[in-house]
């Protein structure tokens, strides 16, 4: 089964879709081995450099003294990629680096590629994280990104105006599958959009559920096969590499089946477009192997599409988001390091959740989509929000040796702003005398109508909530009780599931079951002194402002 795929994937490497690799031919020498089936050059300038981590998935290699590689692959992934050392980048003529090439050649038959790396102080460097664009061709959402990349664009230049180098990360989903075939807008146009809105920093991306081609037949081979137009687009779907201090990983915990169906209901699509949330052995596997020389003290950052843990609910019980099996074995690898982020996306969701591991602790940050509810709410002239109510947003870091430090920035908020209040009253009199919230009440009653919330009260969303931040409200100089409640999110009800049922009278059963969300609740005196929020996260970034009733938006 393995040489059926690996020569389907040698079909589809001769196909006409745009890839971008390494195709840098040094001219350093380079004697070939006997016994490899791969080899090659990484030089810098002009020179060789040595100890340069090289792999193809499965085996892990380094260069000698001499700039060379040599790899014993059977090249079942079909690509070989460089890990690349701290104080280097890989070269690149648009956003994504060419850090990667495409075996073309049968697993016995010797293939030479060669890498060129660029030199660059990044001890200390910024980081933009975003997730979940899913182009595809419709709501306009080409043209809401491009207002989008104003602020991307501000926060990469204020990081360069402190000396920065600026790297980014994209947590998947950056394209929608069913699409595909039916607007033209595939995997590979999405890299096209990102060079069209100049894309400034290096750009390394994993695969989502939604990057997968369901043009494939369901099979043994479907997850592999229906990631190679992604792979000659954006490259393995799973490597790492050396930034600073810190090592990335970027994993692949999506494995997809497309089952077949009578019919897909989208053009082009041969099956359901099903998936399960889980790693591969062989991954795990290669995880063992990369870890292995890698500073245990040093920060360690592993990216994946769909979250490993969340918060149920709106306690702090752990719940696991990816296999749990498998997800135990990869919180076994990682349980040496000191300093454990894990980045993901795919819920379309904010949430930061710190999970004890051994004697360390995992930071797991879920970072809220791009795309919103796949840019439903841009579509009609509102600011796009989560399926959580959220705005939406990315992650900005910065990372001073082994100092890292995170906050949230909104697309459509002022910068500074980390939460949004509302006033109780307000909402319980507008949600039980508005036409539209009468007309949900009436087809899902669960949606209801905020009237069993104190007199007085406030709900207030933090939009990057983290356990070891603090909010604080007070209200003539006395401060208030404030309660975590699971609530339903006001923004979401009334821009998002009002707009999705009532305006196009489509009362679909998903939208019976309110979104609930961590909020927190505020008792005030009473209903006319103004109230001053403030949110401190945990590096003493403060968000104070004051809240009057006559403000309220419900």
């Amino acid at each position: 089964m393995k040489s059926i795929i690996a020569l389907l994937a040698l079909l589809l490497c001769g196909t006409p879709y745009i890839s971008a690799q390494s195709r840098y031919e040094s001219r350093l020498p380079f004697k070939q081995k006997n016994g490899y089936t791969v080899g090659g050059i990484v030089e810098c300038d002009g020179k060789p450099l040595k100890n340069v981590s090289v792999s193809d998935g499965y085996e892990i290699t380094a260069t000698d003294s001499k700039g060379a590689y040599h790899l014993k692959s059977d090249k079942r992934n079909r690509q070989i990629f460089i890990i690349t050392p701290s104080g280097y980048e890989p070269t690149r003529t648009d956003a994504v680096p060419d850090f990667w090439a495409d075996l073309t050649d049968a697993s016995d038959t010797f293939e030479r590629h060669d890498f060129r790396l660029v030199k660059t102080g990044n001890k200390d460097f910024g980081l933009i994280v975003t997730t979940d664009m899913h182009f595809h061709g419709k709501r306009n959402d080409e043209k809401t990104f491009r207002g989008y990349m104003q602020v991307i664009n501000r926060e990469f230049e204020s990081l360069r105006r402190d000396s920065m180098p600026v790297y980014s990360i994209g947590l998947g989903d950056i394209s929608y599958d069913q699409h595909w075939y039916e607007t033209g807008v595939d995997i590979e146009r999405t890299r096209q959009i990102l060079n069209e809105n100049g894309w400034q920093a290096p750009f390394y991306n994993i695969m989502g559920n939604h990057d997968s081609d369901g043009a494939v037949c369901a099979g043994d081979s479907t997850d592999f096969l229906s990631a190679v137009r992604y792979m000659k687009t954006y490259g393995p779907r799973y490597y790492s590499m050396n930034i600073g201090n810190v090592h990335f990983v970027m994993l692949d915990n999506i494995a997809y089946y497309n089952t077949p169906s009578s019919s897909s209901g989208y053009e082009g699509i041969n099956g359901k477009r099903d998936y399960k949330a889980i790693f591969t052995p062989e991954q795990l596997d290669w995880l063992e192997k990369d870890l292995k020389t890698v500073n245990k003290k040093s920060p360690l950052v592993i990216c994946m599409h769909s979250p490993i843990h969340s918060y149920k609910n709106a306690s702090l019980e752990i719940t696991y988001g990816t296999d749990r099996e498998t997800s135990q074995r990869l919180e076994k690898i990682v349980a040496p390091f000191e300093k454990v982020h894990i980045l993901s996306g795919h819920t379309h969701k904010n949430g930061l959740t710190r999970v004890k591991n051994g004697n360390h602790e995992l930071i797991c940050h879920n970072l809220i989509s791009t795309c919103g509810s796949i840019w439903w709410n841009s579509s009609f002239g509102q600011p796009n929000l989560g399926h959580d109510g959220n705005p939406v947003g990315f992650d900005v870091y910065r990372i001073s040796g082994d100092s890292v430090n995170w906050r949230f920035v909104t697309y459509d908020n002022n910068p500074a702003d980390q939460f949004k209040v509302w006033d109780s009253n307000s909402l319980k009199r507008h949600f039980a005398t508005d036409s539209e919230a009468l007309t949900l009440q009436r087809h899902f009653p669960k949606w209801g109508n905020y009237c069993h919330l104190p007199e007085n009260s406030l709900l207030v969303q933090v939009w990057a909530w983290d356990p070891e931040g603090k909010l604080t409200a007070m209200q003539n100089g006395v401060e208030l009780p404030v309660k975590c409640v699971y609530e339903i999110h006001p923004d979401y009800y009334s821009q998002t599931a009002i707009t999705k049922a009532v305006w196009n009278g489509d009362y679909k059963k998903v939208l019976s079951k309110p979104k609930r969300v961590r909020m927190f609740l505020v008792t005030a005196a009473d209903s006319t002194s103004p109230v001053e929020i403030s949110w401190k996260d945990p590096f003493g970034n403060l968000d104070k402002r004051n809240f009057f009733r006559d403000s309220s938006n419900p």
